[in-house]
């Protein structure tokens, strides 16, 4: 299973009221995997948010009880208050597809919301 996952507003930087922050999230079930990645904390190795790793937690006490690791899911790192989402998608493209979705530049993240605008509307 994979999956853009919100982890709520960020705690304000410059003042207002933070941003929406999301995440790429992906479950391998067979492997016993929890793969994560965020794209404000590229230089540190993430690790699950405890709120998000107590749900996964719950979820997968109600299909198995067997223990789950955690692994990185390589992402780019963002550079501005607003591109996490597109970084996130492009993340779980390369999971799901390495051969054919290249992890993205960061200059280059624009062209995947235009993608994404593109998509919606046809």
């Amino acid at each position: 299973m994979v999956t853009v996952t919100h982890l709520g507003k960020l705690p304000p930087q410059r003042g207002g009221t933070g941003l929406d922050h999301w995440v790429p999230l992906a479950i391998n079930g067979l492997d016993r995997i929890f793969f994560y990645g965020d794209s404000l904390r590229r230089k540190e190795t993430p690790t699950l948010p405890p709120t998000l790793l107590k749900t996964l937690n719950a979820w997968k006490g109600i299909h198995t009880s067997h223990a789950f690791s955690q692994k990185v899911i390589p992402i780019s790192p963002q550079d501005d208050d607003f591109s996490c989402g597109p970084c996130a998608i492009n993340a779980i493209e390369h999971l799901v597809c390495p051969e054919t979705a290249a992890i993205a530049e960061p200059h280059y993240i624009v062209n995947i919301c235009m993608q994404i605008i593109r998509g919606i509307i046809h």
